[in-house]
């Protein structure tokens, strides 16, 4: 309150008006916002209609917060945005290790501990074409060829599945000698002939496909996974972790050292600010929210 009548940037502390801001925010505390009228009334002044008005106002909503603030729901919120500031900064200390802790430019001893384990990121995702792009396009059906004129790519496996249905195989030789009934020639011949028999519309169309950019993202992405996979074998091969949270580990752009690293760094929580860090605007943990994390934490000690 007396930041918002005394702000340190005009500095009021050497003017002689600082008394009077410092003591018009001790009334406003005890009184409320109507110590003004207070005021003018003992100086012999006029209250004022709008002064009046508006510290009924402002009292008002005061008295609006101060019942808010008792509530149970509040209360939880509160003490869940303070846990969730909490380990933001748990997870930043572990991620950028002594760099990140207060004072580190002025401690004699310079650390090796210098290594940054990445951000979380959210994985890519197909980004559809617009349906008027599709209708102003020309389908070109290609084995592989390198153009700067494409705008995206169709994924045709779902679009099968949610054209003909209920089918006991996808594949393009059975789709093809199902809906055409000849025996399966060249694949750009067939995929051709596939898509006239079957003419998906542009809702379709737009539903499963992806622009360049999209596609290019999550096939780098799942490159980088896939590198970070092979160093957590030793982990999925001693049954420390299954298969599937190894994918998740790697999908978040952590390797073995990285959890290695998390672990010498934070020898209580350990890996458990890493894999609950928040990613983004989401509420989505980068790995998991489980806290059953003893039994990496036991393999990564030994």
């Amino acid at each position: 309150m007396v930041s918002a009548k005394a702000p340190k940037h005009v500095h009021y502390s050497s003017s002689r008006n600082l008394n009077y801001r410092v003591a018009a925010s001790v009334a406003q505390k005890n009184t409320g916002h109507r110590y003004l009228v207070n005021v003018n009334k003992k100086l012999g002044l006029s209250p004022g209609y709008h002064t009046q008005r508006l510290a009924r106002l402002r009292d008002y909503q005061r008295s609006k917060q101060r019942a808010l603030a008792t509530t149970r729901a509040f209360k939880r919120k509160r003490l869940e945005k303070k846990a969730k500031m909490h380990q933001k900064l748990s997870s930043a200390e572990v991620r950028d290790g002594d760099s990140y802790q207060t004072g580190c430019s002025l401690d004699a001893a310079i650390s090796d501990d210098i290594q940054s384990i990445p951000a979380p990121v959210i994985t890519p995702e197909y980004l559809p074409l617009e349906q008027k792009t599709l209708n102003d396009s020309c389908m070109t059906y290609f084995d592989v060829e390198t153009t700067g004129l494409v705008k995206g790519f169709i994924d045709k496996l779902p679009l099968f599945k949610d054209c003909i249905p209920n089918q006991p195989s996808y594949s393009q030789p059975k789709i093809y000698n199902i809906l055409v009934g000849e025996l399966y020639m060249e694949d750009v011949a067939a995929l051709r002939r596939l898509f006239e028999e079957i003419y998906p519309s542009l809702v379709l169309k737009s539903k499963f496909s992806g622009t360049n950019e999209s596609v290019m993202q999550l096939y780098q992405h799942r490159n980088c996974t896939k590198g970070l996979l092979t160093t957590l074998r030793p982990l999925t091969y001693s049954k420390t972790i299954t298969n599937c949270m190894a994918t998740k580990i790697a999908s978040s752009r952590l390797g073995l050292s990285h959890l290695k690293l998390a672990h010498k760094r934070d020898r209580q929580q350990k890996i458990e600010n890493l894999f609950t860090e928040i990613c983004g605007h989401t509420s989505k943990a980068r790995v998991t929210k489980s806290k059953t994390n003893n039994s990496v934490n036991i393999n990564l000690s030994e």
